[in-house]
C-alpha cells in the first residue's frame, strides 16, 4: 500500500491478523482488520496494520483484504500466517485455540507503519497482539508516534492466558478510550484486586484511575453502556437471531469509533436520508423499523379521514401490510387486494376500477421483497393523486438500490428500513410529504416535530444517515456489478440444475434480488444444508422464514405447488464477491440432487 502524501487522518486497526478455522471453514479475521473494515463502512479512511507470513495463507489474506477494498500495511515476515481454531457452543459463543509463534507475533515497526502512525486520527489495539515482546514493542512505538489528538482505543481481548496485569496496565495508561465486555470486566476486577465491586462501580473506578475520556461496556443481549466523567448512557441491544458472536465486538467498536470521529448529529442524518430520497429534511420522521412506518402511514390516513372506510393494497405486500389489512377488516374497514400475474406484475386497470370516493389510502410496495419485481410507482402515484386519494409506498427493498426522487414523484408516505441499507436493525424512516395531513401513531412527547413520540435512537439514526450517504455513493455499483453477479448466479444454477425457474419479472426487478424455485424439494431443507456450508439465503420472505406454508406472494402469482415449496431468495449486495457466487454455484447443485433423491414429490412425477 502506498502511504505517501496522505491528506487525511487514518482510523487504524493494529495487531493480529489470522484465519479463524470455524466448523463451516476458514475465515479471515483478527480484531484489528475487523475493526478497520467496519470503521471503513462508515466512511472513515481505515487501515489495518499487522504482519503476514511468506506463505499461501499470507497471500490469501492480502487477496481477501484487497477484495474487501480494505487498506493495509502488513509486512511479510519469516513466520507462518496466524490461525486460530474456533469452536462454537449451542448459543453461538466461541472458544479459541490460538496458534503461537506466528507472523502477527512479529510485527516490525517499519517506515510505512511509522508514517501511518503519524497520520492516525484513531487507533484501536488489544491485549492479544501484545503477547510477544516484538509486537508489543511495535504497538508502543506506534502509539508514541501518533498525534496528540489521536483517539486511542484499547479494546481488551482476553484470550487464553495471553495477558498479564503489566501489559493491561501499560495499555490503560496509553489509551483514552477503553472498550471492554462484561465478562472481561469481571476478570479485570479479579486481576487487579477489586472483585467485590459491582459492574458500574468497577467502570467508574477504572475511568477515574486511568483518567479516561470514555469507557465503553458491552453486555451482549443486555445492552451497552458508555461511561464518561460524570455521565452514563445506556443502549438496548436489538433483538436479532444470533448465528454466532465472532467479530461482533469489533463491529461495535468500529461503528462507535466512526460515530465519535465524525461527530454526527440527528439533523445531519436527517439531511442525508432526505438527500437519498430527493426529499426535504423536515419531511423525514425517524421510526423503529419499516413495519412501524407502514402502520403509521395507513393509520394516520384513516384517522385523518374517519368518513372513509376503504383501503386498497395488493395481494403481494410485505406481511407488515397484509397483517395490518386483516386487522382493519376486523375493525370494519373494507380492503381491496389487487392481484398480480404470473410474473408478479399489477394490472393498473384493476387499480383504476378499485378506487372509490370512500378510499382513504392506496398502499402499494415499491418493489416486492421476495421476487424483487419493481412496480411502476411513478405511474401508480399519478393515477391515485388524480383521484384525490392519499398514496403510500413501502420502499424498504428499493431505497438505496434504485434512484428515488420524491420531488418528482407524487407520493404522500414512503417507508424504509435501515438494515436493508447496512444500517443497524431497529431503525426506520417514514417520509411524510410537506402539507399532508398527519396524525401521529405514537403520542406522548414532542420528538420528531411532534410526529413520533419517544426517545430518539441517536446512534442508530446516525448509522442510518451514514448508510444512506454510502448508498448514494455506491448506487452505480449497485446497478451494474451487483445485477451482473445476480445474473451469473441464476445462469449458473439454471444450467446445472434441471426443473428450476426464476420467479418474478426478470426484466423489471431489483438489482440484488433473485428468487429461484427448485421443483420437488422443500425450501427449508435447502436452507438447512446451505447454512451448514455458510451460505445465507431465505425461503420466501425473510420475515416469515421457518414457516412451512408456501409464500403468499408465490401463491398470488400462481406458481405451482411443487415449485413454490422449493423457492429460495438470494439477496446480494455491493459487498458480494465473485468468489462467493462461485462458491454457491459449486455447493448448491449437489444439495438439490441430494434432496431430490429422497423427495416424495419426485417419486410422484
Amino acid at each position: 500500500m502506498e502511504t505517501k502524501n496522505l491528506n487525511t487522518k487514518y482510523c487504524v486497526g493494529l495487531g493480529e491478523i489470522l484465519f479463524d478455522v470455524l466448523p463451516s471453514g476458514s475465515q479471515l479475521g483478527g480484531a484489528p482488520a475487523n475493526f478497520a473494515y467496519h470503521a471503513g463502512q462508515h466512511g472513515l479512511h481505515s487501515v489495518a496494520v499487522s504482519a503476514v507470513g511468506k506463505d499461501a495463507l499470507g497471500d490469501t489474506a492480502l487477496r481477501l483484504l484487497d477484495e474487501k477494498k480494505l487498506k493495509y500495511v502488513m509486512p511479510e515476515v519469516d513466520y507462518p500466517t496466524g490461525t486460530v481454531q474456533v469452536q462454537l457452543d449451542k448459543e453461538g459463543v466461541p472458544t479459541y485455540d490460538i496458534k503461537q509463534g506466528v507472523a502477527w507475533d512479529n510485527i516490525p515497526f517499519t517506515d510505512d507503519i511509522k508514517e501511518i502512525a503519524a497520520n492516525a486520527g484513531a487507533v484501536c489495539w488489544g491485549s492479544l497482539a501484545q503477547r510477544s515482546e516484538v509486537s508489543r514493542k511495535t504497538i508502543y512505538q506506534f502509539l508514541d508516534h501518533t498525534p496528540e489528538d489521536c483517539l486511542k482505543i484499547f479494546d481488551i481481548n482476553l484470550r487464553q492466558n495471553f495477558y498479564t496485569p503489566e501489559v493491561i496496565t501499560e495499555s490503560l495508561k496509553r489509551c483514552n478510550v477503553l472498550k471492554i465486555n462484561d465478562e472481561e470486566l469481571i476478570t479485570i476486577g479479579r486481576l487487579f484486586g477489586y472483585p467485590g465491586l459491582d459492574i458500574e462501580n468497577k467502570c467508574w473506578l477504572i475511568l477515574g484511575k486511568y483518567n479516561l475520556d470514555m469507557l465503553v461496556l458491552t453486555c451482549g443481549v443486555n445492552g451497552s453502556y458508555v461511561f464518561a466523567p460524570g455521565v452514563k448512557s445506556f443502549q438496548e441491544t436489538p433483538k436479532v437471531e444470533v448465528a454466532d458472536t465472532v467479530g461482533a465486538g469489533d463491529s461495535f467498536t468500529g461503528t462507535f469509533c466512526a460515530s465519535i470521529l465524525k461527530g454526527k448529529s440527528i439533523q445531519e442524518a436527517r439531511e442525508k436520508v432526505a438527500a437519498m430520497l430527493g426529499a426535504q429534511p423536515e419531511e423525514i420522521v425517524f421510526t423503529s423499523c419499516g413495519t412501524e412506518s407502514d402502520s403509521t402511514a395507513v393509520m394516520s390516513a384513516l384517522q385523518a379521514q374517519p368518513e372513509k372506510k376503504h383501503v386498497i393494497t395488493t395481494r403481494v405486500e410485505h406481511s407488515a401490510l397484509i397483517a395490518l389489512g386483516q386487522h382493519l377488516e376486523q375493525k370494519g374497514y373494507e380492503l381491496t387486494y389487487l392481484g398480480v400475474d404470473s410474473k408478479g406484475r399489477l394490472d393498473l386497470d384493476e387499480l383504476s376500477e378499485a378506487m372509490r370516493k370512500d378510499t382513504a389510502i392506496v398502499s402499494i410496495m415499491f418493489a416486492n421483497n421476495e421476487t424483487g419485481t419493481v412496480f411502476p410507482i411513478q405511474k401508480i402515484a399519478e393515477m391515485v393523486k388524480e383521484r384525490g386519494i392519499l398514496f403510500h409506498t413501502d420502499a424498504v427493498q428499493a431505497a438505496g438500490k434504485l434512484p428515488i426522487d420524491l420531488a418528482k414523484m407524487p407520493v404522500d408516505f414512503l417507508a424504509l428500513s435501515g438494515h436493508k441499507l447496512h444500517a443497524p436493525k431497529g431503525i426506520g424512516v417514514l417520509y411524510v410529504r410537506k402539507g399532508t395531513r398527519f396524525l401521529p401513531f405514537l403520542r406522548g412527547g414532542h420528538q420528531e416535530r411532534g410526529r413520533r413520540a419517544g426517545t430518539e435512537n441517536a446512534p442508530y439514526i446516525v448509522g442510518l444517515g451514514t448508510a444512506c450517504e454510502l448508498a448514494m455513493r455506491h448506487m452505480t455499483d449497485e446497478n451494474t456489478r451487483v445485477p451482473a453477479l445476480r445474473d451469473k448466479l441464476e445462469k449458473g444454477l439454471l444450467a446445472a440444475i434441471p426443473d428450476a425457474i426464476v420467479n418474478g419479472d426478470v426484466e423489471n426487478r431489483l438489482p440484488n434480488t433473485s428468487n429461484i424455485a427448485f421443483q420437488y424439494v422443500e425450501g427449508e431443507a435447502i436452507l438447512l444444508l446451505m447454512d451448514q456450508l455458510g451460505i445465507c439465503a431465505s425461503s420466501g420472505s425473510a420475515c416469515t422464514s421457518g414457516s412451512l406454508e408456501p409464500s403468499h406472494v408465490l401463491r398470488a402469482m400462481g406458481v405451482p405447488f411443487t415449485f413454490a415449496h422449493g423457492s429460495i431468495r438470494f439477496s446480494l449486495s455491493r459487498y458480494t464477491t465473485d468468489t462467493e457466487i462461485d462458491y454457491v454455484l459449486e455447493k448448491l447443485p449437489p444439495i438439490i440432487e441430494q434432496l431430490r433423491a429422497i423427495s416424495p414429490f419426485r417419486a410422484m412425477k
